[in-house]
């Protein structure tokens, strides 16, 4: 005989109130301002700026899902990418420099439990779920995300970043974070650009070779790496 499914014991209003009111503290501590529009929480680091965006998904009767993505725009990258003259052949192409959801975080962190699992969101049935879900949250954001705001508010931080996290924007698999890494490395000159060019197209032939990545975003990385070159 199959167990009769466990009844869903929250609503969405009410549990968008509870994870408000255990993040707001923290997050207006941290500077960010609340947007109840789209429940985001936005700070403004200079020219640049940094965002919080919470994702409810409702899925009544059966569950509620909740995550969060974390959004860098950063004003020099910005620039440099709206200035590259072959944006429109790159696919979805955006002017941030990176954006890392909530599974994206629980991976990069050297404080993941050994064999945890990396979950893109929490399911929410029972307020104990609730309960559970705001504390893994709130601890992802002490522990990852905000030392992670403060590291990528400049380019040295970013260039930083990539540099501890070897091959990451490629394997992403998104030239939005290949190009964001290039940007960084050629300004922040720390490191040899064409060094980090150099392991940048070898793991994109790999890429290619494991039919990950496909020719044509090989040859508008290389075209980047050229305008990168010549203006900057």
């Amino acid at each position: 005989m199959n167990e009769n499914p466990i009844s869903l014991e929250l609503w969405l209003p009410s549990l968008k109130k509870y994870i408000f009111k255990n993040i707001e503290g923290m997050m207006s501590m941290n500077g960010f301002s609340f947007n109840r529009s789209d429940f985001s929480f936005f700070r403004k680091d200079g020219k640049s700026s940094t965002d919080f965006f919470f994702l409810f998904v409702n899925q009544f009767p059966v569950n509620y899902r909740v995550s969060f993505l974390l959004q860098f725009l950063n004003h020099d990258i910005k620039t440099i990418k709206e200035a590259f003259p072959l944006k429109s052949t790159i696919a979805d192409y955006k002017l941030r420099a990176l954006v890392f959801f909530m599974s994206d975080l629980i991976s990069l962190s050297k404080k993941k439990d050994a064999g945890t699992e990396t979950v893109p969101d929490f399911v929410l049935i029972t307020n104990n779920d609730l309960f559970n879900a705001a504390d893994a949250i709130i601890k992802l954001l002490q522990d990852d995300a905000f030392p992670l705001c403060e590291q990528l508010s400049t380019i040295e931080g970013l260039d930083l970043f990539f540099e501890k996290h070897t091959g990451w924007s490629v394997n992403s698999l998104n030239p939005n974070n290949i190009t964001s890494e290039m940007i960084a490395a050629r300004l922040a000159g720390r490191r040899d650009y064409k060094e980090v060019y150099h392991l940048i197209a070898e793991d994109i032939n790999k890429k290619i070779l494991a039919f990950e990545m496909d020719q044509d975003t090989k040859d508008v990385i290389d075209k980047f790496n050229d305008f990168l070159l010549r203006n900057y």
